[in-house]
């Protein structure tokens, strides 16, 4: 039948895709295999677990621990991505340069001359911030990072395709990134305790979007009617069981600072403390000890501090502008920066250790990995 033909020729050219997939899977496996049983490889896999102490560096710069820790200690203005952009910054201009300069080692023998030397300098880059904890003190830690990874990083990457097998250097690369699979989980474990031990977040002076609680609000009548920090465009609402201020947008009431007083007033209180939210949006900090019915803008806990209000005739609020003002607040940055420190320091001194091996041009494995390229030219799967 004619309709037949198109259905065979659909199911011939099905086989041949699967066919072609079959023959692509065994190849990698057999790449696979040969990248594995070389001694090059797991010689590799070694120094890069080695290397997990100072790759911690790393994590602390991009999944934001340096970040975290300069917001809760200093507040939200503080300049973190410029802050971060030294080490991006550094890599782009100095890398090239110190490679060029340090071309005349060879890769074989660049462990012990060029490798641990800039692992040594990166590592001990948190001694800064336990010395000065400061936005300063971070500036220079980011460009002790970034000097000792230009020296160190882009000649282990020579180091690695060198002593790949030939013809399978692009295996060998990326089965070396099996690495991740360690480094990835460990890293989360060590930043989860540094977080959650050393440097809390203060969830009851920020609000849920982590925005802290830094702006004063008066109720005060002394001229007559209400005086508030918020323009008389304003607007306040109650939705879904939160008071929300709004500068801009939304079904404003009739007199918006006197509604927002009045939530005030009704728990016996004239001043407060009000976190600013992106789109001209505010929370207002009540914990849920100043409402029975729940009238809280949450924060992660559920409620906020009670020092964020004021009676009439009592102290001013605390409107904190970092964690170090929230009441009950407490950080241990030196300690937090210590364990960091300990922890990249590892690998200098677990690599001095193997330095001479690690050296060595081949290892009878590696040459038989070598030896085999010639014998494998032939085979189709290659």
């Amino acid at each position: 039948m004619p309709s037949g033909r198109p259905a065979a020729v659909g199911r011939l050219t099905a086989w041949r895709r699967l066919a072609a997939l079959r023959s692509s899977a065994r190849a990698a496996a057999f790449e696979a295999r040969g990248v594995l049983s070389s001694a090059a490889f797991w010689r590799v896999m070694v120094a890069e677990l080695m290397l997990l102490g100072t790759r911690l560096q790393f994590s602390i710069l991009d999944n934001g621990i340096l970040g975290m820790f300069l917001v809760r200690h200093f507040g939200e203005a503080t300049p973190i991505l410029r802050i971060h952009s030294i080490n991006l910054w550094g890599d782009a201009f100095f890398s090239p340069v110190v490679s060029a300069l340090l071309a005349h080692i060879p890769p074989l023998g660049s462990w012990r001359r060029v490798i641990i030397p800039g692992v040594l300098i990166m590592s001990i880059a948190p001694v800064w911030m336990v010395l000065s904890p400061t936005v300063g003190g971070a500036c220079v830690y980011a460009a002790h990072i970034t000097a000792g990874e230009v020296i160190w990083a882009p000649r282990k990457t020579a180091w690695v395709a060198s002593v790949a097998p030939r013809g399978r250097e692009g295996a060998f690369l990326a089965l070396s990134k099996l690495r991740n699979f360690l480094s990835d989980p460990l890293n989360d474990q060590i930043n989860g305790y540094v977080q959650t031990h050393l440097n809390p977040n203060c969830q009851t002076c920020r609000d849920g979007k982590g925005h802290f609680c830094e702006h004063p609000l008066s109720c005060t009548a002394a001229t007559g009617g209400w005086d508030t920090a918020f323009s008389a465009g304003g607007a306040v609402w109650l939705r879904g069981g939160a008071i929300e201020l709004s500068l801009a947008e939304a079904e404003p009431h009739s007199n918006a600072s006197a509604a927002l007083c009045a939530a005030l007033a009704q728990r016996g209180y004239d001043r407060g403390c009000y976190a600013a939210v992106e789109g001209g949006e505010a929370a207002l900090c009540l914990s849920h000890s100043h409402d029975a019915a729940g009238l809280a803008v949450g924060s992660a806990t559920g409620g906020f501090a009670d020092g964020l209000v004021a009676a009439p005739g009592a102290a001013a609020p605390l409107c904190p502008r970092t964690c170090q003002g929230c009441p009950g607040y407490a950080s241990r940055p030196q300690a937090m920066w210590g364990f960091v420190l300990g922890v990249a320091m590892t690998s200098p001194v677990l690599l001095s250790l193997v330095g001479r091996w690690l050296d060595r041009g081949t290892s009878d494995g590696f040459a038989r990995s070598r030896s085999r390229t010639a014998a494998e030219q032939h085979d189709p799967l290659v």
